[in-house]
């Protein structure tokens, strides 16, 4: 199944719409706040970083990529977070074919965007490959099993 970026920016209005996306995101918020609280001074990637949480909750410590195949949602993440004056570097790609070369990053993250990859083994395999030595993937992925919104999607 081939991915379509125009498809993602059609979808992205669900993203930051509030009465939908606070239905799981305060507790994944608190758990990504968790599990990113101890780096600093990193080099991070965050694979389909949609608007941006990752590289919020990282802040200003570190240095942020953040890569997503949707333009609508680079744009978004931007403007969010330019708006909080954290620094931001969007790039336009695919988590199946990072365009970064080995190990390039200290932190890759991935938060509720997996599960949108085609083939979740090749950008777990790319998360890898562009890790440095000693480098961590830290991936949230919530799911719910089903549901009105989840049908509707």
């Amino acid at each position: 199944m081939p991915v379509i970026p125009e498809d993602y920016d059609r979808k992205m209005k669900f993203y930051v719409m509030p009465f939908l996306y606070k239905t799981t995101s305060g507790i994944h918020r608190n758990e990504m706040k968790e599990l990113l609280a101890d780096f600093q001074d990193c080099r991070a990637l965050d694979i389909a970083c949609g608007n941006g949480l990752c590289e919020t909750i990282l802040g200003r410590t570190n240095e942020c990529t953040g890569l997503d195949i949707s333009p609508g949602m680079l744009a978004e993440a931007k403007r969010r977070l330019d708006s909080e004056t954290i620094p931001f570097s969007p790039v336009r790609g695919d988590a199946m074919k990072l365009p970064f070369r080995d190990e390039s990053f200290d932190l890759v993250t991935c938060s509720l965007g997996l599960h949108f990859v085609p083939c979740i083994g090749e950008a777990i395999n790319e998360a890898g490959r562009v890790l440095k030595p000693g480098g961590v993937f830290v991936c949230c992925s919530p799911v719910m099993e089903s549901g009105l919104f989840v049908d509707l999607y």
